[in-house]
């Protein structure tokens, strides 16, 4: 997250968007305007990882489409 301003900081806190949120803020909602860039998952930082999920379902045996 890039260093925010006084003002930032104010109309961010205004939107009530950080309410209920780890870390005060969910990148896909106002807050991401703040983060210049990311490194890695983009679906770890929403809150699971989907492709290493994936993979390490099929490296436990589970097939794409079959119940658990």
């Amino acid at each position: 997250m890039k260093r925010l301003s006084d003002q930032e900081i104010a109309e961010y806190l205004a939107t009530d968007d950080w309410v209920g949120k780890a870390g005060a803020y969910a990148i896909q909602g106002p807050a991401g305007a703040f983060i210049p860039w990311i490194e890695g998952s983009f679906s770890a930082i929403m809150g699971l990882p989907v492709h290493e999920t994936t993979n390490l379902l099929k490296a436990a045996g589970y097939v794409w489409g079959e119940a658990l």
